[in-house]
């Protein structure tokens, strides 16, 4: 069952852990706690200053990549170079922005022995926010009433709408917009950041409930597990939860993945309606969530289980957490000198690469 050895080495992508933390710290923070992973960690960052590249406790080194959304022609060549230089096993992006990238890059990265338990482009592209609507259709499972707009002057002939909204980035990003001029605002800001579409959504107040878990065979979930969000940032994080037994919502999640024939990790959310008690899907993220090492410290291992069925390995059953075990995110100062930031020496590296090579 193992396949992961002392020499195993691990790549996580998204490692900045300020106000909306990414998951990456989080993921080899899991990993880290699992006393069956014996393997290397690498942290990749896209910028020095990630801080996240400064946990040299979590990274055994931490590389630079392109940044998110850059040509992927420099993705592939900066992934191919590392495995070559420092021999990458498995990857586990972190970012919204990465799943679609290595999706499409992932037959070529196994080809030379660089795993990433990636979704089909299919299912990437029908999870992105603009299509939800019609994936939930067809899973039977319901959605709030959302508005797909290329222009912000469309937001304002929407009949029967009222203030306040969210209006949401296409890839990542949510905002509540109070009056029109707040709207229109933020409707910039969403396109200029992530293109276009971006959304609108009318808000629904209720309970909110996030599954998560990892799929090695398509539609197939291993390990999923539910929490109840009982504390939030201002854009919505989940900052505390609570272990719940609700057969509903993994009735829901399970018909979701399935109808996406879904491989990876994932993170599904849910809104219970408190006036009529419905529940609706609010999103779909094909990473682990940013609270993920929750889950080796209920002993349920799902992240290094994700490496292994990266690596064509099996796993064993996992039974989902009792209810009632709790979690609270808190933040981590990480102190030292600038020169001895793994995230700078890692920069230095790649200038005098550049340098032999100009």
């Amino acid at each position: 069952m193992s396949l992961i050895c002392e020499n195993t080495v691990v790549a996580v992508t998204g490692l900045d852990a300020g106000a909306n933390p990414h998951p990456g710290a989080e993921v080899a923070l899991a990993l880290r706690s699992d006393p069956e992973f014996k393997g290397r960690i690498v942290g990749l960052v896209y910028d020095t200053m990630v801080t996240g590249g400064w946990m040299d406790d979590l990274f055994d080194e931490v590389h630079l990549t392109p940044w998110p959304g850059d040509d992927e022609a420099m993705w592939l060549r900066r992934l191919l170079e590392l495995r070559r230089r420092v021999g990458i096993d498995v990857i586990l992006p972190c970012l919204d922005s990465d799943v679609p990238t290595l999706a499409r890059l992932a037959p070529r990265l196994r080809a030379v022995g660089l795993h990433a338990l990636m979704p089909s482009e299919k299912a990437v592209k029908s999870r992105f926010k603009w299509n939800l609507s019609e994936l939930a259709r067809r899973a039977g499972v319901s959605t709030p009433r959302t508005a797909v707009l290329y222009d912000a002057d469309q937001i304002h002939p929407l009949a029967g709408w009222r203030y306040p909204v969210f209006i949401k980035g296409a890839l990542a990003d949510c905002r509540k917009a109070h009056d029109r001029e707040e709207a229109d605002y933020l409707f910039r800001v969403m396109a200029r950041r992530w293109g276009y579409p971006v959304l609108i959504q009318q808000p629904l107040a209720g309970t909110e409930y996030l599954m998560t878990g990892v799929c090695g065979r398509p539609g197939i979930p291993h390990g999923a597990f539910i929490v109840k969000k009982v504390r939030t940032t201002d854009l919505g994080k989940a900052v505390a939860g609570v272990t719940v037994d609700h057969p509903l919502v993994m009735d829901l999640g399970r018909r979701l993945l399935e109808e996406l024939k879904w491989v990876g990790p994932f993170e599904v959310e849910f809104l219970q309606d408190a006036g009529r008690e419905d529940f609706h899907l609010i999103e779909i993220n094909g990473r682990f969530p940013a609270w993920i090492s929750f889950a080796a410290h209920l002993g349920l291992p799902i992240v290094t289980d994700a490496v292994r069925l990266a690596l064509g390995g099996e796993v064993p059953r996992r039974s989902p957490p009792p209810a009632g075990l709790h979690f609270s995110r808190t933040f981590r100062s990480v102190r030292g000198r600038v020169l001895d930031s793994p995230a700078i020496r890692a920069a230095a590296r790649v200038e005098a690469s550049e340098d032999r090579t100009a």
